[in-house]
């Protein structure tokens, strides 16, 4: 489920300014931001769901703690908190068993450039990409392609075939693709900029 309710504030993409989108919800399951101890909490899949059309869409995700009257945090939202937090770190965090390729290179950089690859060692089954903006210098990825090198049946390599695409890219991506894939490298490619910039 989408989260419980949202403070969007967004900007064309033609514009110079852009203002970064907040997302706002809570734990609890009736939206209360205060502590209720008849209220039940989301389920783990419930705030991976948040996370991916938040953070996941370029949002910032901000998720209330609701303390008791005695100004603790009940066992049972630490726990769940806890567990959030271990999954994404799990799955998202550089380092982690779920971010199997990285190509990151700041913007201006000598191996900067409109296409970011990321090549395999040999055939790697996906089931998600991370795509991400180098935003120092301000938001101008207009519109962007992830392309995946399918392993060839026949002698040399097999073409790159579009996966996924979106317009902003900004701070994070995450596309969660329909069904598992098997490739042996991945690319993002930005297919547009901001007049008078580079990728």
């Amino acid at each position: 489920p989408a989260p419980s309710s949202a403070t969007v504030l967004t900007t064309c993409a033609r514009q110079v300014v852009f203002v970064p989108s907040e997302s706002d919800t809570t734990l609890q399951l009736t939206d209360s931001w205060f502590f209720d101890a008849n209220d039940g909490i989301r389920s783990l899949a419930e705030l991976q769901d948040v996370y991916h059309e938040t953070v996941g869409h370029n949002s910032l995700l901000m998720m209330d703690f609701s303390p008791t009257a005695e100004g603790i945090i009940s066992p049972k939202h630490a726990a769940r908190y806890a567990e959030f937090g271990a999954w994404r770190r799990g799955c998202y965090d550089t380092g982690s068993p779920g971010m199997v390729g990285i190509a990151e290179h700041p913007r201006g950089s000598e191996d900067a450039s409109g296409i970011q690859t990321v090549t395999f060692g040999g055939p790697r089954e996906i089931d998600r990409v991370v795509v991400r903006e180098d935003q120092t210098q301000g938001q101008t990825i207009r519109a962007w392609d992830v392309e995946a090198q399918l392993p060839s049946s026949g002698q040399g390599q097999s073409s790159w075939t579009r996966i996924a695409n979106g317009t902003s890219m900004g701070n994070k991506w995450i596309v969660l693709l329909e069904k598992n894939l098997t490739v042996s490298a991945i690319r993002a490619v930005a297919t547009a900029t901001a007049p008078e910039t580079a990728a």
